[in-house]
């Protein structure tokens, strides 16, 4: 102490130089060979303080400041040891030292000493947290840094001292500041490396720098594409005998290669592995070094995924070892720590994957160390996993107590329940032991429970375990199997195994190991019940596990096999097709195995046991491919069987006749035809049946009966043959244009048919076939409908319709869609003398009854508005039927029209309804049949309607509604580029013209029906927009000016003032109208239309619209009638609607170019106009303010300098006051803006010539 207090004397003393610096060398000295206690009491003595004012005062002197530094450095490891005097002592003054070497740093820049002590002491003071945050407040420490290891490349201690602080700094810094670092230092720290390979301080110092930049969060990719790995082993190999070189190079190999499969496999190369194993080997006492060498190994080792994700691909596999790191240098890692999980874990999992690729001799004492960790009580989840992964692979007969063994992996898997990789080494070694030792019966209870909760925490590879266990332990010949699954039916393991076998499908191995487990649990289970529990939780998994493994035969054999148990009770009906379908496609696949092909037969023959809902027809389609090759016997005993038990009659001729196609079986001509009948059930075989020639031969025999024996046609076997001939053509024939075309050849057959018998049945039957041979909208179909109203089809139909009471309403819904189909192919008199006969009228009013189908009655209310507007007979007939007639044609129409507005209704040119006729063969009363038949287009109907029964309103209406809807449609789709959306809306545009004029008579018949008018206003707008946008503008206006549309449009206007929507839609009409045809706007000015567009425009005073229209058309008649339609458009208050909308609507450019057009049309050489414009309001800044607002816009320009001109260009005053509000400035903007408008330019040269003369006079 006496020491110390001389220097401390001397340093407040004495302040030369030499005498500060050594003092300060005496303080460094005395305080690194003393105690913490010294140090302390030197602290609190004041020295720090000393050599705080010593390296402040001599701030130029390099000796003060190296041994300033020095004794700065060793003061700070206070902070090291966290010793409270000494942290004490420091108090606020670590700031005042960082900055101390700062200054060094920069005042002595080529002294070595100064920057390595200066950076020691910055090093040592970053062991206070509050000193990162301030260093990298300073803006110049990392380049000061920098500089130092640049400049004094070859001073050994300037590199460790720099590469040691910028470790430490790395390790407190965040992530971003790192990279900095990094970027900056990470060349100099490789330099340092190289250029001192010897000098093992600077190797131990930049490796562990390096790894903290790694660590932190440096560029790993550009670090191990660099030098890095290269300088870390190099350094490793220099120095093999220092500790702190091989711990810290491990730990900073360990971070490079952590996530990056690249740098694994550079250092591999690079001989890293041999390098870590003989840090093993050498620094054995060492547990810093060997448990980072082994950790460093491990992650070397590590196996890496594809990139694309497979099946349980989080499931653990053992790592690729390397060759030199052998068994006995493991064993002796392990045994050197026993109870180190940072020397087990490691340790472990290195030698488990050396034994999983290759087989050792000291299997016993690898088999020895994982048992002595499963005993260790601090292992962790980790180590006994390893253990457990260890003892998978040493095998059974490595083991030297499999008892004690299994009870020390249950005691593992009960400490840590959450661990998944641990349950499912643990439990795959418990496997093994099982599979090789039959001694463990005290166990298997306690064991299968705790199986069960772990397969139902934990997904993927530990269920694919247990299955193999549960399996193991419930063979027919294993000890207490029945125990073991009476106790697994208790612990529901069947829905578990289920449920495994359903979130595993693309895993073989589980689908396998699942079939078999539900296998054994359904062994011998006579009790009824638990084959009902274990059959419906598994049917499901077992049908996915058939779909989702076509090729693993295991599993399909295993699955079917099972599912063939099952099918014994009649119970999962739902699932049965689907399981059959599974089995064909089984039998298919895999042909050549018999033992899968005979269980799959089996499944079948159970599955056809016993009431079948639903015709198997799958299997019959299926089959047809199999016949075609040589069946095995097993396949030849299912299709007696199937022939035997199926009550599908297509099934059993396929499987009677073996190799012969269905369509080709010799049997009596009605017994193949029914046959046939029956296949064209099956719209999936309707299209092979069609190609089959032989089929076609059959049916124009058939049909050919009647006109070979009339006499025999009438007996019964003729009649069920031509039936069954009908009935199969009509199926044939109903799959769309194609199939048809493909059966108009047998067109007159089936029409003599027709005509040569009155059989209800056959002509059911036969009426269908026709409509679906008919039916059709191409040219083909047309041709069709021609040659059957050729041969006489129309008369046919009459003779078909019955009495009221013979209720035949299956035929006369036929009829019905044939009448429909053939209305545009008979000339009128034919239609006259047929659909106008008393009966044929009758079935049509009858139709429209609610008790009938839509698709029937909408068809009746056209056929009767149709035949009403060509026949007086049936328009007489309308009138006798009154108002009760037009309720039911109305409530068709309204119906007809709901349809079309469903959402989830499929709306098709063509349809396919569902009809139930009577059987075409003993046995069955009805069956079903389908019927095609065109869509009633809508825009015929409503016109037809609405000319035959112009005189209700209601109809009227809504028709009306309905054209406005599809020509808005129409319109917007055009607007978009769109083709129509729709046969509907592409019906109108063929139709515009007679839309628009039973528009036009709608509103001359209901004149003062305010509904009629207001829906027909609205669809004369839209279909006035169509027709503009589909043939022109001008094609349109003259349509309507030739209907008189004008004068009727301004009655509705007068009459309806307060509608709002029809006077908008009638008002725009008018306005398209009169803006494109000056004898419309002549028209108007007769009519004196001034006063009801006033009206209009002062009663909707807030609807911009209205405003907009109005004020257009008292434009259009107040320019083209001059000042006698001026004067009336001042007489009935027009000057002062055209200021009320300018000033409601200011915002509205529309509203602005159609006001202003309106202010200069009025104010044209009328004075009266212009001095009540000037009374009612400031019109001239109203005009300004317009042009100001919407500068752009050309309209408001160009009628704004109009206006103007209109309204001062006679009145000096006038023109003084226009050019007091800055007119000419809105000359300039309006001619600037609008460079290329001549109109713009014309009017706004016209104001200024204005303006000027106004200023002159």
């Amino acid at each position: 102490m006496a020491d110390l207090s001389a220097v401390l004397e001397v340093l407040r003393q004495r302040h030369q130089p030499d005498l500060q610096a050594w003092g300060c060398a005496a303080l460094r000295n005395l305080t690194q060979e003393g105690s913490v206690e010294f140090r302390d009491k030197a602290l609190e003595a004041g020295a720090l303080e000393l050599v705080l004012t010593a390296l402040q005062r001599h701030i130029s002197i390099a000796q003060v400041q190296e041994c300033g530094l020095a004794a700065l450095s060793g003061f700070a490891r206070a902070f090291e040891a966290e010793a409270p005097k000494g942290m004490a002592a420091w108090g606020r003054r670590p700031s005042q030292g960082l900055q101390a070497a700062l200054l060094a740093m920069k005042e002595h820049p080529h002294e070595p000493e100064v920057q390595r002590w200066a950076l020691a002491a910055l090093g040592e003071l970053l062991r206070c947290e509050k000193m990162v945050e301030e260093l990298w407040q300073s803006s110049h420490f990392l380049r000061y840094t920098s500089l130092a290891l640049e400049r004094h490349a070859s001073a050994a201690q300037v590199q460790a001292a720099g590469s040691a602080f910028l470790g430490r700094l790395a390790l407190k810094s965040s992530a971003q500041q790192v990279s900095t670092v990094d970027k900056t230092t990470r060349g100099l720290l490789f330099n340092a490396m190289e250029e001192h390979l010897k000098a093992v301080e600077v190797q131990a110092c930049a490796v562990s720098a390096l790894g903290a930049f790694v660590l932190r969060g440096a560029h790993r990719k550009s670090m191990v594409e660099s030098r890095g790995p290269q300088l870390l082993l190099e350094a490793m190999r220099q120095h093999p005998s220092s500790e702190p070189v091989q711990e810290k190079g491990a730990n900073a190999l360990r971070l490079l290669v952590k996530d990056s499969p690249e740098a694994q496999a550079l250092l591999l190369k690079l001989g890293a592995a041999e390098v870590l194993v003989h840090i093993c080997q050498v620094h054995l006492p060492s547990l810093g070094a060997l448990s980072a060498a082994l950790h460093a190994l491990s992650v070397l080792s590590r196996p890496w995924r594809a990139e694309q994700p497979e099946p349980w691909s989080f499931a653990e596999v053992p790592a690729k070892t390397p060759s030199c790191c052998k068994p006995e240098i493991l064993l002796a890692t392990l045994q050197r720590c026993p109870e180190s999980n940072s020397i087990l874990e490691p340790g472990l999992t290195l030698l488990w994957g050396y034994l999983a690729k290759e087989p050792s001799a000291s299997s016993v004492e690898c088999a020895r160390s994982a048992t002595a960790a499963l005993r260790v009580p601090t292992a962790s989840a980790q180590t006994l996993a390893a253990a457990g992964g260890v003892l998978c692979v040493t095998g059974a007969e490595a083991v030297e107590s499999p008892g004690a063994v299994v009870k020390l992996l249950l005691k593992a898997q009960m400490a840590h329940p959450d661990q998944r990789m641990l349950q499912e080494r643990a439990w795959e070694a418990v496997l093994m032991l099982l599979r090789a030792s039959e001694s463990l019966d005290e166990v298997q209870g306690k064991l299968l429970r705790h199986l069960v909760q772990a397969m139902m925490q934990h997904q993927g590879p530990l269920q694919w375990i247990g299955c193999d266990i549960m399996t193991l332990l419930c063979l027919p010949d294993a000890p207490n199997a029945a125990e073991h699954r009476q106790l697994l039916m208790q612990l529901e393991a069947p829905r578990l195994v289920a449920e495994a076998m359903k979130k595993n499908l693309p895993v073989p191995e589980m689908q396998d190991s699942g079939c078999a487990t539900l296998q054994c649990l359904a062994l011998d289970q006579v009790n009824e019940g638990e084959l009902e529990q274990l059959e419906d939780v598994t049917v499901e998994a077992l049908l996915l596990s058939l779909e989702a493994q076509p090729h693993f035969q295991a599993a399909q054999t295993r699955a079917l096999d099972l599912l063939s148990s099952f099918a014994q009770h009649a119970r999962w009906t739902l699932a049965r097709p689907r399981a059959a379908e599974l089995a064909v496609a089984a039998l298919k696949r895999h042909a050549e195995d018999a033992t899968l092909v005979e269980i799959a037969c089996r499944l079948l023959w159970r599955l056809l046991e016993g009431e079948v809902s639903e015709p198997m027809d799958r299997i019959a389609c299926t089959l047809l491919d199999l016949l075609d090759e040589a069946p095995s016997l097993s396949t030849r005993t299912f299709l007696l069987h199937l022939a035997k038990r199926s009550d599908d009659v297509a099934t059993r001729v396929l499987a009677a006749n073996g190799a012969q196609p269905a369509a080709e079986a010799a049997a009596p001509p009605l017994l193949s035809l029914q046959l046939m009948e029956r296949l064209a059930q099956r719209r999936s075989l309707r299209p092979a049946l069609r190609r089959v020639g032989e089929l076609w031969r059959k049916l124009q025999e058939a049909l050919s009966t009647a006109e070979d024996d009339e006499g025999a046609a009438r007996t019964p076997t003729p009649i069920s043959l031509c039936v069954c001939g009908c009935a199969l053509l009509g199926r044939l024939a109903c799959d769309g244009e194609a199939a048809a075309a493909q059966a108009s050849v047998e067109l007159e057959r089936l029409m003599k048919q027709i005509e040569a018998s009155d059989d209800v049945e056959l002509q059911s039957w036969g009426f269908l076939a026709l409509q679906n041979l008919l039916c059709g909208s191409t040219s083909d179909a047309q041709l069709r409908r021609h040659t059957a109203v050729r041969l006489q089809l129309a008369s046919e139909l009459r003779r078909a319709v019955g009495p009221a009471e013979a209720q035949r309403g299956r035929l006369e819904t036929i009829l019905m869609m044939c009448f429909q189909n053939l209305v545009d192919c008979i000339e009128l008199q034919e239609l006259q003398e047929c659909y106008g006969a008393d009966e044929v009228l009758a079935l049509l009013l009858r139709a429209l009854g609610t008790q009938w189908a839509l698709e029937v009655r909408e068809r009746a209310c056209f056929l009767l508005c149709f035949l009403a507007n060509r026949m007086p007979k049936v328009k007489d007939t309308f009138l006798e039927g009154g108002e009760a007639l037009e309720t039911l044609l109305l409530e068709a129409l309204k119906d007809h029209l709901a349809l079309e507005e469903d959402p989830e209704v499929e709306l098709r040119d063509e349809l396919l309804f569902e009809l139930w006729l009577p059987a075409a063969f003993v046995g069955r009363l009805e069956q079903p049949c389908h019927v095609r038949a065109m869509e009633v287009c809508s825009p015929e109907l409503l016109l037809e309607a609405m000319q035959a029964l112009p005189l209700c309103a209601a109809l009227q209406v809504t028709s009306c509604g309905a054209l406005r809807r599809y020509a808005m449609t129409a319109t917007a789709a055009r607007a978009a580029h769109a083709a129509p959306p729709g046969r509907r809306v592409a019906a109108l545009e063929q139709r515009l013209a007679r839309s628009t004029a039973a528009t036009m008579d709608a509103m001359r018949s209901h004149e003062k029906c305010a509904e009629v008018q207001r829906a027909s206003v609205l669809a004369l707008h839209a279909l006035l927009r169509l027709s503009c946008s589909l043939e022109g503008e001008d094609v349109a206006v003259e349509r309507l000016v030739s209907l008189e549309a004008v004068p009727i449009l301004l009655r509705a206007l007068q009459d309806f003032p307060e509608d709002p929507q029809l006077q908008e839609r009638g008002l725009d009409a008018l306005r398209v109208l009169a803006t494109r045809r000056a004898d419309v706007t002549e028209l108007l000015c007769e009519l004196k239309a001034v006063l009801p567009v006033v009206e209009a425009m002062n009663l909707n005073i807030f609807k911009p619209k209205i405003q907009e229209y109005g004020l257009s058309i008292l434009a259009e008649i107040a320019w083209q009638g001059g000042r006698e339609q001026q004067m009336e458009a001042l007489k009935n208050l027009g000057v002062e609607a055209v200021v009320r909308a300018l000033k409601a609507f200011p915002q509205s450019g529309e509203v602005q170019t159609s006001g202003l057009a309106a202010v200069q049309a009025m104010t044209s050489e009328n004075e009266e106009c212009r001095v009540q414009f000037f009374a009612l309001s400031e019109i001239l800044e109203l005009v300004l303010e317009a042009m100001g607002n919407f500068p752009l816009c050309e309209g408001v320009q160009a009628f704004g300098c109009a206006a103007l001109i209109s309204l001062v260009h006679t009145k000096p005053e006038r023109v003084g006051a226009l050019a007091d509000l800055n007119c000419t400035s809105m000359v300039e903007s309006a001619m600037v803006g609008h460079p290329k408008s001549k109109r713009v330019l014309e009017l706004a040269d016209h104001l200024m010539t204005v303006l000027r003369k106004g200023g002159g006079r």
